[in-house]
């Protein structure tokens, strides 16, 4: 008999899987998209390409999101409410990005936001985690060093302790934190299942996770774990979903190929357990109020945790991002839903154009029956040079259909382009091979950047603000509730590690957090375009190019493109002389070119009046060069 609570859990479990069952499948055929899997045709000789143009724009806009949002590390800004509050700001900012450095949050949040282009929602959770090791370690055994020393007072020769010498290691056992600070994970969709009528992660939640017996001890947070029945996933539930990548490379889920020692299989240690994780609202203590709570249900069958939520902040511990949010909806649109159409016409072209190929190269072969032996049919082989006997040169054709290739390859095309336009991914990120797509000018490339720049920023803002505004937010409040001592974090920069102490009454600062990445990189652009366009039309302005300090825009150009080595630009000498040089080999070129003139001129005749006014000649060419020589210089 189940108790209310399990009841509870289980009941929303079954209602948020049912219903959201179709949309799950639909997970499944984005994700074929975007790995570029497909049924396996009906007949072997017919093409399965899966084209990936989708993959492309994935990668491309995945790019383009991570490098605004990390633009500046870290990637976010503190601010205090109050000038009291100030004074504490950038040593929260500092421990912050050093746990982020710690929990590897760069790599999990690139996962986070791929798995909203691909499945239009993602969901991470953050919690504080505590990962304590027994570690083996060596301690070293020491001994008195006794030397013969003279006394001070009687001049006797005396013993005495003058240091101490290591003998040997003694092999010792202690538990060491691995891990102490926030964490931040990454949740696969399929296995997050909020409410039918949810729209944001404040309702009934439930995470299923997959633990072994022996992790769930480990923790120490859980109990009744002895009363668990059945042996694992196959009695709790199903794998109700597949792992596309791995079963198109061969392989199936590893659950059923793991090897257990024989005290494994006795006390079930190894086994995989399936964790239904409720966060929800429940009358706790009967009285008449909701209370935050969370349970914890193993394999459909034990309750072996009722807590109320643990966390100060009262506040969920999930935080979700779309890629393209639906008013009143909780699952927003994702690149390849958007796609889908578009992507299985372009596959269904590809390969309907391949399969046309193939039926002209590989015709069918037509004959009189009678006319051929058939041992001679069953074993012919169409290829080059091949034989084939037969009585009468009538007796058997070739069969080829139309070749309807000659439109394909430009509707090929143009699907590319209407995905890419469609989903912001343009040729200015993402050139083609197409020659009239590959833009020559430069401030031509980085007008239509800044403008792809434009359709995606925002989704860039509202990922921040939905994303990692939230997820900093969490890691702040987590350490109000969990550091109760000083901390020292390294901070890495260009000199390389610096270290500082946050004291602890730094955590109970009032602060406000600010996204840096996307208002840094849309300043960088805009001033990169206009600093691009400032030199293209002052070049075509002769008093004005005169002018203008190239050398401080050079300077400019390396700042905003990122670089720090200030040798990209040659110093006031070294432009001289460059210019110098310039002019050298200009002057040579003239003079040989005026050579090659008159080389050719003296072969023909001259008029005498043109000899006579010292037109063509060269020592006023060379009057009228080194005149310009000394003055440009």
């Amino acid at each position: 008999m189940l108790d209310n609570k399990t009841k509870f859990v289980l009941d929303h479990f079954e209602s948020s899987k049912s219903y959201y069952t179709p949309l799950r499948e639909k997970i499944r055929d984005w994700d074929w998209l975007f790995y570029g899997i497909r049924e396996i045709p009906k007949y072997k000789w017919q093409s399965n390409i899966a084209d990936p143009t989708t993959y492309e724009a994935v990668m491309v806009i995945l790019s383009k999101i991570m490098n605004n949002t990390f633009s500046k590390t870290p990637p976010f800004e503190v601010y205090g409410r109050e000038e009291s509050d100030e004074q504490y700001a950038s040593l929260i900012r500092d421990l912050i990005s050093y746990q982020f450095e710690k929990c590897g949050f760069r790599s999990k949040y690139s996962l986070f936001v791929l798995q909203s282009l691909v499945r239009g929602t993602s969901i991470a959770k953050t919690y504080w985690k505590k990962d304590t090791k027994r570690i083996t370690y060596r301690e070293p055994i020491e001994q008195p060093v006794i030397e013969m020393i003279p006394d001070q007072m009687t001049g006797a020769m005396m013993p005495q302790v003058v240091g101490q010498e290591i003998v040997g290691y003694d092999k010792k056992k202690k538990s060491v934190d691995m891990y102490d600070d926030p964490y931040f994970e990454v949740v696969d969709i399929r296995d997050f299942f909020p409410e039918p009528d949810a729209t944001d992660t404040n309702g009934t939640m439930i995470h299923r996770t997959y633990k072994t017996l022996d992790e769930l001890k480990k923790l120490g947070i859980y109990k009744n774990l002895g009363d668990i029945k059945g042996d694992g996933v196959t009695d709790s539930g199903e794998w109700d979903y597949d792992h596309p990548r791995l079963n198109n490379i061969g392989l199936s889920s590893p659950e059923g190929h793991r090897a257990f020692s024989e005290i494994d299989k006795q006390k079930k240690l190894g086994k995989t357990i399936e964790i239904l994780e409720c966060h929800c609202k429940y009358d706790m203590d009967g009285d008449g109020k909701l209370e935050d709570c969370i349970f914890t249900v193993a394999n459909r069958n034990v309750l072996i945790r009722a807590i109320e939520n643990p966390f100060y902040h009262g506040e969920s511990c999930f935080v979700k991002i779309v890629y393209e949010p639906v008013l009143n909806e909780f699952f927003g649109r994702g690149v390849c839903e958007i796609a889908e159409d578009m992507q299985n016409e372009l596959n269904d072209k590809r390969n309907q154009r391949l399969d046309n190929i193939n039926l002209v190269l590989q015709p069918v072969m037509k004959y009189v029956e009678g006319m051929i032996h058939p041992a001679l049919i069953k074993n012919f082989r169409y290829a080059p040079g091949a034989k084939l006997a037969v009585r009468d040169i009538n007796a058997s054709s070739w069969d080829r259909p139309p070749d309807v290739t000659m439109g394909v390859h430009k509707e090929i095309q143009d699907l590319k382009k209407d995905i890419q336009e469609t989903l912001g991914a343009v040729p200015a990120i993402s050139p083609s091979a197409n020659s009239n797509e590959v833009h020559r000018n430069t401030s031509g490339i980085m007008l239509l950047q800044g403008m792809a720049g434009e359709r995606l920023k925002p989704v860039v803002e509202l990922m921040d603000e939905m994303g990692l505004k939230k997820i900093v937010e969490k890691f702040h409040q987590l350490n109000q509730q969990f550091i109760t001592e000083d901390r020292v974090v390294r901070i890495l920069g260009e000199k390389g590690a610096n270290y500082k102490r946050v004291p602890m009454e730094a955590h109970q600062s009032l602060v406000d957090f600010i996204p840096a990445g996307t208002k840094e990189m849309a300043n960088k652009e805009m001033k990169l375009m206009q600093l691009l366009r400032f030199t293209e039309v002052v070049s075509k302005i002769p008093k004005f190019n005169i002018a203008v300090n190239y050398p401080e825009i050079g300077k400019e150009f390396t700042s905003l493109f990122g670089f720090v080595n200030k040798n990209f630009i040659k110093n006031e000498q070294e432009i001289l002389q460059a210019q110098v040089e310039e002019k050298k080999e200009e002057l040579v070129k003239t003079m040989f070119e005026q050579k090659v003139k008159g080389q050719e001129s003296a072969t023909k005749p001259q008029d005498p009046k043109a000899q006579m006014s010292g037109q063509g000649g060269g020592a006023n060419q060379m009057r009228k060069m080194m005149s310009s020589t000394r003055g440009g210089m």
